[in-house]
Formats: C-alpha cells, structure tokens, sequence
C-alpha cells in the first residue's frame, strides 16, 4: 500500500489530481476484473478469490511486472 501511495503521489505532483483519480480508478478496476474472473472459474466467492491459488498467482505477476517496469524506469533514466 505504501509503494501505491508513492506512485499516487507522484502521479499527482507530476500530472495533478485527474491523472491520479484515473490511475487509482484504474489500478482498483483491473484488480477487481481479474478476481471476479478468477472468483467465477473458480465457483467461489470474490472474498476468497484473493485467497485461492490463482487470485494469489495473479497478484505475484502484478508485483513482478510492476517491479520490473520500476526497475527498466531507473535504469533508463540512470543511462539518460
């Protein structure tokens, strides 16, 4: 929660506060799109989706894709 904190937040130093909404609202739709789809193939409910091996699979490649993006972001601006 903090790391999102820290991306809001420089999302609206940089772009103001509409650019952050949208970022929020965004972030929040995937995440839920992507448990209710795991919630409906799995026959459980959207609580325990979270929980289940692939609503906990989807979450790990959503933080290693992020990490990855943040890691290509801080070395293209170190090599620039």
């Amino acid at each position: 929660a903090g790391v999102a904190g820290a991306i809001l937040g420089w999302a609206y130093y940089r772009h103001g506060i509409l650019v952050a909404i949208l970022v929020h609202w965004a972030t929040n739709y995937a995440v839920l799109s992507v448990l209710q789809s795991v919630a409906a193939a799995a026959n459980v409910g959207l609580g325990a989706a979270s929980s289940h091996p692939a609503g906990a699979a989807v979450e790990v490649l959503l933080v290693a894709s992020g990490a990855a993006t943040a890691a290509a972001l801080a070395l293209g601006h170190r090599h620039s």
